[in-house]
């Protein structure tokens, strides 16, 4: 299984290798959510992906406390 992927930014050509464990795929498609790897993207395009994921992980974030929170205290 190819564990790399190459995103086209500004007309320049970057191959990112994702590592040989078996979340490669995982990791692969959440990348793709945002960013097109058949395209070439610009620099807003890229800012626009990190926001976007960033936004997600303060999500997650958000409900893991709210979630935590609930949990009893152990001593």
């Amino acid at each position: 299984m190819d564990n790399t992927i190459t995103f086209h930014i500004q007309n320049e050509a970057y191959t990112v290798n994702l590592g040989d464990d078996m979340d490669a795929p995982l990791l692969k498609k959440e990348l793709l959510k945002f960013l097109s790897d058949d395209t070439n993207v610009g620099v807003k395009d890229l800012l626009t992906a990190y926001i976007r994921k960033s936004q997600e992980l303060l999500s997650y974030k958000k409900e893991i406390s709210r979630l935590s929170q609930k949990l009893p205290d152990v001593e």
